[in-house]
């Protein structure tokens, strides 16, 4: 059996699709999964992480897997090669010219205008953070903060940078793989290098790690809430907002969450009374990681094998 994981990254579309593919690569070897690119810019950011990969056109699968919301010419076209019931769509709840029968979010949190549109649109659909598989490498050492700055794998509006002014060295920061020259090198002449978590493709041990992350709407919350970390999110879109409603409606742990608001309107008192809000929490590294993701890999299998 052969997998085709396609989806869409890079500096535009971030890292969070790719992670998620990267995932089912990484703990899904039962269904021959192998990530796919379609196009040179996609071809670099897997070469510049070392994941194995091939060209669209040199394989061909039984199963395809497709993570993001835009498909180009060579991707659709491979999809049409593959039966309907063997074709799977993550994370978007639009079903992109009714190319697939079913639908996974792995996510804890999904609006209701959202959920009743992959009901709709899917035959199939399922959700929740027991699809979400956790990357936490034991010989991965994490760097200690109070305060954790993690705004995904390229952060395209430099939302980092401008955290990074007003906290300095009282927090860490994570520079993501596909952050840009002119944004990390900013980063690095604000704080020292000390406080700077660069290369890493891992998040969970760091936000263990951590009494309080900052982060924007994005894959980074599935870790944030097992974890149950308190959280100040800065957004990226304006529709945002309407996110975060849905998270406070299906967290478990909703007073752990503060909307601090668009980046652009990013205030410097309003932020430090909101980390000041906050109550201190134990540490909370007890979570059983081996066990989520041998759940989570049962769950996978049960739909991709049935």
């Amino acid at each position: 059996m052969k997998t085709a994981l396609i989806g869409n990254f890079g500096h535009r579309f971030g890292l969070g699709h790719l992670f998620r593919l990267y995932s089912l690569q990484t703990f899904l070897k039962e269904i021959g999964p192998i990530i796919c690119y379609s196009n040179d810019e996609e071809k670099k950011m897997l070469s510049s992480l070392n994941l194995e990969c091939k060209k669209l056109d040199e394989i061909s699968p039984d199963k395809i897997v497709f993570d993001g919301y835009k498909l180009d010419k060579n991707k659709k076209a491979l999809i049409k090669e593959v039966n309907f019931i063997n074709r799977y769509s993550i994370d978007t709840v639009e079903n992109i010219d009714l190319l697939f029968g079913t639908c996974i979010i792995p996510s804890f949190y999904i609006s209701r205008t959202n959920l009743k549109k992959a009901e709709s649109n899917f035959s199939n659909f399922s959700y929740g953070a027991d699809y979400f598989f956790i990357k936490a490498n034991k010989s991965t050492k994490p760097k200690f903060k109070n305060t954790l700055v993690t705004i995904g794998g390229s952060d395209p509006n430099s939302i980092t940078a401008s955290l990074a002014k007003i906290l300095g060295d009282d927090a860490s920061y994570m520079i993501g793989p596909a952050f840009d020259r002119r944004h990390r090198d900013k980063i690095r002449r604000i704080v020292k290098s000390e406080n700077i978590i660069e290369g890493s493709t891992e998040t969970f041990k760091h936000i263990a790690k951590a009494n309080l992350v900052i982060s924007a709407i994005g894959t980074t919350l599935q870790e944030i809430e097992m974890l149950k970390k308190n959280c100040i999110l800065v957004s990226n879109y304006t529709t945002d907002e309407d996110h975060f409603n849905s998270i406070l409606r299906c967290s478990k742990n909703p007073k752990n969450y503060i909307f601090h608001g668009h980046f652009r309107q990013l205030n410097k008192s309003k932020l430090k009374r909101e980390m000041l809000s906050f109550d201190t929490l134990e540490i909370n590294e007890h979570f059983n990681v081996k066990k989520h993701n041998k759940e989570a890999k049962a769950k996978w299998l049960h739909i991709l094998q049935n």
